[in-house]
C-alpha cells in the first residue's frame, strides 16, 4: 500500500472518530468523547502535518473542551498547545490560541 492509500484510510478513520467524539460530547458523555478524540489524534499524529494538521488541530481543540469539562485543565492546555504547533494556518489554530488565553 502506498502513501496515498494510507492517507485515505487515515482520513476515513479519523473522520469517524472525530464525528463520534462530537456526538458523545454533545450528549455529555465526556469520557467516551475524549477516547474518540484521542484516537483521532493518535491516527493523525502519524500522518503528514501539511495534509492533516488542521484536522488534528480540531480534534485537539475538541478534546481540550472535554478535558475542561472533566476538570483536567492542564491536559486541556497541553492539547491546545500541540494544536497550535501542528495545525498550520487553520481556523482551529486561531480557536486554540483564543482558548489558551482564557485557560492560562
Amino acid at each position: 500500500m502506498h502513501g496515498t492509500e494510507k492517507d485515505r484510510q487515515a482520513q476515513t478513520a479519523n473522520v469517524a472518530h472525530l464525528d463520534l467524539g462530537i456526538v458523545y460530547y454533545d450528549q455529555g458523555e465526556l469520557v467516551e468523547a475524549v477516547q474518540r478524540f484521542e484516537e483521532c489524534v493518535r491516527i493523525l499524529a502519524e500522518r503528514p502535518v501539511k495534509v492533516f494538521g488542521p484536522v488534528e488541530a480540531e480534534a485537539r481543540y475538541r478534546v481540550a473542551q472535554a478535558y475542561v469539562r472533566l476538570g483536567k485543565r492542564d491536559r486541556a492546555v497541553d492539547s491546545l498547545r500541540v494544536a497550535v504547533d501542528r495545525g498550520g494556518e487553520s481556523e482551529w489554530v486561531r480557536k486554540s490560541n483564543d482558548y489558551l488565553k482564557v485557560l492560562e
